[in-house]
C-alpha cells in the first residue's frame, strides 16, 4: 500500500525529497553549539573526530537507505525510494577526495538500513584503508505497545516495526539479506 506513503509526500515534502535541499552543505563547526554534535571541529565538544573529514548524506529517502532505482523508473510518477542508490553514489563521489587525501581511516556512520549491506560500501572504499561502521539508532524498542494495533493496520502509525518493514521491501524494489 503506498497511500502512506503517497500522503507523506504531499504533505511532508522536506521528509520525502532532496529537491528543496542546497547543493552542498556549510557548516564551519568551529563553536560550541549542540547541533554541531559529531560534525563539531572542536576537539572540547568532538574529542574522537575533530580533525576528521565528515560528509552528511541527508536521509530523506524514507526507504531506510534501502531502496534501490534504476533507469526504468525515470518516467514514474510519485515517490520513488532510492536510499541505497543515493548512499552508493555519495561513495562514488567521495572516492576522489578519499584517494586523493589518501585516506587512511575510514568510518560510515548510518542507521539499520545502510547497516545490512555495510560491506558493499566497504568495497567500494580504497583498499587501503581501514574501514569500520557505526550503527545509530539500530536498536528499535517499542515502548507503548498501547497504539500499535493488531493485525489490521491501515497505515505505518498503526503497525508494528516488523510488519511495517516487511511491506517496505517490495516497495522499496530492495532485497534484504536472508539474516534480516
Amino acid at each position: 500500500n503506498c497511500g502512506f506513503c503517497d500522503r507523506r509526500f504531499r504533505e511532508h515534502v522536506a521528509l520525502s525529497s532532496s529537491s528543496f535541499l542546497p547543493q552542498t552543505f556549510n557548516r564551519s563547526g568551529f563553536t560550541w553549539q549542540s547541533e554541531v554534535g559529531a560534525f563539531s571541529k572542536g576537539g572540547e565538544v568532538n574529542q574522537n573526530f575533530y580533525k576528521s573529514y565528515a560528509a552528511y548524506i541527508p536521509s530523506c529517502s524514507s526507504d531506510l537507505f534501502l531502496g534501490v532505482c534504476d533507469d526504468d523508473q525515470a518516467d514514474e510518477s510519485g515517490p520513488k525510494f532510492c536510499g541505497k542508490t543515493i548512499a552508493k553514489a555519495a561513495i562514488r563521489n567521495l572516492l576522489p577526495e578519499m584517494n586523493h587525501y589518501g585516506a587512511a581511516q575510514i568510518i560510515l556512520v548510518g542507521g539499520a538500513g545502510i547497516m545490512t549491506y555495510i560491506s558493499e560500501l566497504a568495497e567500494m572504499l580504497p583498499a587501503t584503508a581501514a574501514v569500520s561502521a557505526v550503527c545509530d539508532g539500530c536498536a528499535i524498542q517499542i515502548l507503548d505497545q498501547s497504539n500499535v494495533g493488531d493485525s489490521d493496520c491501515s497505515d505505518s502509525d498503526s503497525c508494528a516495526p516488523e510488519t511495517t518493514l516487511s511491506q517496505g521491501v517490495p516497495l522499496w524494489r530492495t532485497d534484504l539479506p536472508s539474516s534480516c
